[in-house]
């Protein structure tokens, strides 16, 4: 008997030591499997608040012993990207801050050894117990010293705009439930030289400042622009990328090119339309078109897909393009498109009359033209090898659609969405014609027998509110409605 006991307990002792063998490899394995996790340079991550809701405009960067490595600006969908990170992350920390969030700072490597991490590295912001400072602003004209109303005021928080605001009868503005943090002031309106600042605002400080405007005559332009670039594939940022901004409507014309952060910024811009051209050697061109309001400021997206490398030995082929108008005329300033299948591949804006595509390889590619006041021009044509093509081409002009029969249709609300009565809206046009009226019952102006295609300006007041002032053109014979709400 003895020796039968003895047999079953060297049994189960080896069976005991077999499982804790076998759970020990288990839990190495998981090790291994974390570690290997931390050997890459790049992470995506996505940023939510308490209810998991994506927070957009919150700056995220990853320091390393006080050297910072990389810097982004989370998305709409809360998205952000760290690039170049070292092999060895015991050092790294990643922080963060947001004008409605208490700011965080952590490790990466907790992040990355959290349970949930399968892809992205998530994070979560809380909202600041209290944001009680306030900022109060008063504009002034400096030769008269008179308060000057209806000027755009924007405050940002780093390069994310929080709000933009008018100022009142009294030329005041005011910002309240502000959080600790830095902030960049922007102050605009037509006649006007544009005032910037920037300052820190402390935990439930009040700062109060007087700026005196500078009157000038040229029409003030205060939107701006963040474009962020990145390879659509591996989403990396993509550096001097060439990101051209032209205006539909004005003579605006600028080329930046990205940092190594693939960012890069555009201010100054007016009211309008505008498209936008980003391009990059062995990517796809990417255009898109946007429209400003004013003071507006926009943060885009682009990513760009790499060009499948054409093996094809004849790419010297050339295509020069002439556009006149219907008096011979050279025509500049048009737009020039080269597409091949769906995909623009270059564009170009003709000068002295001329655009010329060079290194184009065996194929057929087609051409779209546009200019302003001309009809659009669409054409195709098939190059061999070693052809020099010459197209001439007539651009004719569009019948302008005049008329006096359009309409305008304001609808006057507070900030509760209820209707505002007895407003007053002033429609001023170019020649200097005025209209003027009340809003009804149901907060509504109207207006008709208005011309087009016209610019207005729209000035709408009432008592206990901040007044408003705005433009809107009436491009053709229509009815146009708006919606404008009005602060006490």
């Amino acid at each position: 008997m003895k020796q039968k006991f003895l047999l079953k307990v060297r049994v189960i002792a080896l069976f005991l030591g077999i499982s804790l063998f076998a759970i020990s490899c288990q839990d190495n394995a998981t090790q291994t499997d974390v570690n290997s996790k931390s050997d890459a340079s790049q992470y995506q991550g996505i940023l939510t608040n308490e209810n998991d809701e994506p927070i957009e405009g919150a700056i995220i960067f990853a320091e390393d012993n006080g050297q910072i490595l990389c810097t982004d600006t989370t998305m709409t969908d809360g998205s952000f990207i760290l690039i170049n990170l070292p092999k060895d992350k015991s050092n790294v920390t990643l922080q963060g801050s947001h004008f409605k969030f208490q700011n965080f700072k952590i490790k990466i490597q907790d992040l990355i050894n959290a349970k949930d991490f399968v892809k992205f590295l998530k994070i979560k912001m809380h909202y600041r117990d209290s944001c009680c400072g306030k900022l109060i602003f008063y504009v002034k004209d400096s030769t008269s010293g008179e308060a000057v109303s209806g000027a755009n005021v924007k405050v940002s928080y780093g390069n994310i705009p929080i709000e933009i605001k008018k100022t009142d009868d009294h030329g005041r503005v005011a910002f309240e439930n502000m959080c600790q943090g830095e902030y960049s002031l922007l102050i605009a309106k037509d006649g006007y030289k544009v005032i910037k600042d920037a300052f820190q605002l402390g935990q439930c400080d009040t700062l109060e400042k007087t700026y005196n405007f500078t009157r000038s005559d040229s029409v003030q332009c205060c939107a701006s622009l963040k474009v962020i670039v990145r390879d659509n594939e591996t989403k990396q940022a993509i550096e001097n990328a060439e990101v051209r901004l032209n205006g539909k409507e004005n003579r605006f014309s600028e080329m930046k090119r990205t940092n190594a952060d693939g960012i890069t910024y555009f201010e100054n811009i007016c009211e309008g339309k505008y498209w936008i051209r980003v391009s990059r050697e062995h990517y796809k061109v990417v255009e898109e078109d946007m429209t400003f309001e004013d003071c507006e400021s926009k943060v885009i997206e682009i990513h760009m897909n790499k060009i499948i490398e054409n093996t094809d030995t004849c790419c010297n082929n050339k295509a020069s393009i002439i556009l006149k108008n219907e008096n011979g005329e050279l025509i500049n300033g048009a737009t020039v498109k080269l597409w091949q299948g769906n995909h623009n591949i270059r564009t170009k804006i003709s000068e002295n009359g001329t655009v010329l595509f060079g290194e184009l390889c065996t194929g057929k590619y087609g051409v779209s033209v546009s200019r302003e006041g001309y009809k659009p021009m669409e054409w195709d044509f098939t190059v061999t090898c070693e052809q020099s093509l010459e197209f001439s081409k007539t651009l004719i002009k569009n019948q302008i659609d005049t008329c006096e029969t359009a309409i305008m249709k304001i609808k006057v609300r507070d900030s509760k969405e209820e209707p505002i009565v007895g407003a007053k809206v002033v429609i001023s046009a170019p020649d200097g014609q005025t209209f003027d009226g009340y809003t009804g019952q149901d907060g509504y102006f109207v207006k008709e027998h208005l011309k087009a295609p016209v610019r207005y300006t729209i000035t709408i007041t009432k008592d206990g509110y901040q007044s408003m002032t705005f433009s809107w053109t009436l491009e053709h014979c229509d009815t146009y409605t708006k919606a404008i709400i009005l602060q006490q």
